[in-house]
């Protein structure tokens, strides 16, 4: 308490619990009742890795709970609150079981510390990793237990019995991305041969990506040979590209179009040496793959290829991911119908169950599109608050679809987790220096999927939209202030507002943004929001504030897909 300012007393809390002092606990009851508020919330933050409580919340709650384990060996204490944390998780209600999942999912379980591996220890002793995942079957809980367990490290066995069930192919997508997700660690080399099965029984669907990626991510190279041989029984250009990715994160080989299976067997020849005596004795094996479907009638008489979204990773980077969602039959922003005499192009119609809205005209393959075809698509960028893109694709792509009418491309950003202990799920610029391995802001994530779509497919630049929900509501306002944004408009839900963390106002000017907030939100009080349409507005902004109940719960009716209608239509004229 003697310490000459706030900076340096925040510092030495830090630094002490990092070091694991036999005195941590006495060293954060100095700091949770020293007169400055904000080496209280540092202590205070610190202490939910040994309370696995919410003492920010409830001040007396510490006050009793460093009372009661006062004195206590410190393995002690962490064990009892695990039990307690445990115990909660199960009697508690729907709001506060969400925030003790939050509060779980930043607790710090990594192998680093001696504390931090007592913490494992309690949770692997107390059962957590079974508590958590008895809620993983909820959409909003999903991505939160599964993370958990993830940074618990669970052992084999319990992966084996709880886990690996729900990567079969009949489990609901999202909750089976996260179970696969879970094995993505090189421990559960284990599973390579389970997870390459699975691969080649499931190739091409699209849930083969994911398929792929988790096996790079374990790092077995066994796998390879059988990767380039699944290449040379699809040598179509999206299988080159789809097992060239999975090559890739493998080798560290920079994927691209050139990088054929003939490509690949040279490379083997050349660097089998990095590996094993027993990986460079394996052969190549013939693999018999399932066929690619041929696309299906839409309506009359016209092919399409239903579209799924896809996990894309900008120049295979795990860190840069995104769930693509791509409007129904599209093609570089135009239809391909199947005719007599030859290939037509037809512009996407703002009904496309209406043939009467099509326009077809016969064009030689590979040349430029007629000008009719110049009604392109948009994009809207969304970033989910919890930042996990692949329980919210299914739900996107419906809005793309019912609300949307498959005018835009809809990508959902995956937060990048950058360490165990990372405590915010999304980063600003103002922020990065509080992730020491962050390499990149949020705000450059959303700018950078822009371009990857840009460069894959043909996007009206003038309905390029970004929206941000809660947690990453932040990084939508601070990418509505850079300097220069690839976005148009703004929609902006139930988050927090603050100028003290935001790039200069002033830069609002001649943009859009479509605020929604409850008036009794408590997570991100109304009052902000009414401050953010107000001073961005005094900018020069154009803003609506909404008072509508977000996504009225997604209940996927008419009410819902209107309400994201209007939000477009208002994004795109400001009206």
């Amino acid at each position: 308490n003697k310490l000459p300012n706030v900076e340096a007393k925040q510092y030495l809390i830090s630094n002490l619990a990092a070091l694991d002092h036999p005195r941590t606990l006495d060293i954060l009851y100095l700091g949770a009742t020293d007169p400055s508020v904000p080496v209280q919330n540092r202590a205070l933050q610190y202490l939910e890795n040994f309370g696995f409580q919410s003492f920010v919340e409830d001040y007396n709650a510490y006050l009793q709970w460093h009372e009661k384990n006062l004195n206590k060996p410190v393995e002690e204490v962490i064990r009892d609150g695990m039990q307690d944390a445990v115990e909660r998780l199960n009697k508690t209600d729907d709001m506060g079981r969400l925030t003790l999942l939050n509060l779980l999912v930043r607790t710090n379980f990594s192998p680093y510390t001696r504390l931090s591996r007592l913490r494992r220890q309690a949770a692997l002793d107390t059962g957590l990793s079974e508590a958590v995942l008895r809620w993983a079957n909820q959409p909003n809980l999903a991505w939160l237990s599964f993370q958990i367990i993830r940074n618990i490290r669970p052992s084999e066995a319990f992966l084996r019995k709880s886990v690996l069930p729900l990567t079969d192919k009949k489990v609901d997508a999202a909750l089976r991305y996260q179970a696969l997700n879970t094995l993505a660690a090189p421990e559960n080399v284990w599973a390579e041969d389970m997870l390459l099965k699975m691969l080649v029984e499931e190739y091409p669907d699209p849930s083969t990506d994911m398929i792929g990626s988790v096996l790079a991510q374990i790092g077995d190279p066994h796998c390879i040979p059988t990767l380039i041989s699944m290449m040379e029984a699809d040598n179509s250009q999206e299988g080159i590209r789809a097992l060239g990715n999975m090559l890739a994160q493998l080798t560290g080989v920079n994927n691209n179009v050139g990088h054929d299976a003939a490509w690949w067997r040279t490379w083997w020849t050349k660097n089998s040496g990095r590996f094993s005596p027993e990986v460079r004795a394996l052969t190549f094996p013939k693999v018999a793959l399932r066929p690619r479907p041929a696309p299906q009638p839409f309506f009359n008489g016209i092919a399409e290829q239903p579209s799924k979204p896809e996990l894309h990773q900008i120049a295979n980077d795990p860190k840069r991911a995104y769930w693509l969602i791509t409007p129904f039959g599209m093609n570089n922003g135009v239809r391909l119908v199947a005719r007599e005499g030859g290939l037509r192009f037809q512009v996407l119609a703002a009904d496309p169950d209406s043939p009467a809205r099509v326009k077809t005209q016969a064009v030689v393959v590979g040349a430029p599109a007629p000008p009719e075809a110049k009604t392109l698509p948009g994009l809207l960028v969304v970033m989910t608050s919890d930042g996990n893109g692949a329980d919210a694709a299914g739900f996107w792509q419906d809005v793309a679809h019912k609300a949307f009418a498959d005018k835009y491309f809809i990508a959902v950003a995956v937060a990048p987790k950058w360490s165990l202990d990372q405590s915010m799920t999304w980063i600003t610029r103002s922020t990065l220096k509080q992730v020491k391995d962050a390499k990149f802001s949020d705000e450059t994530l959303a700018a950078d999927i822009v371009k990857d779509v840009s460069a894959a497919y043909k996007i009206n630049p003038d309905h390029v939209f970004l929206h941000g929900v809660g947690e990453s509501g932040p990084v939508a306002y601070s990418a509505s202030l850079e300097e220069t944004t690839p976005f148009k408009g703004f929609y902006i839900l139930s988050s927090p507002f603050k100028t003290v963390q935001l790039p200069p106002l002033a830069r609002a000017k001649g943009r859009r943004y479509y605020i929604q907030n409850t008036q009794d939100d408590k997570a991100a009080p109304y009052w902000m929001a009414s401050a953010a349409s107000k001073l961005l507005g005094e900018q020069g902004a154009t803003t609506r504030l909404d008072t509508h109940s977000g996504y009225m719960g997604s209940k996927q009716d008419q009410a819902m897909w209107d309400q994201f209608k209007a939000i477009l239509t208002w994004l795109e004229t400001g009206k």
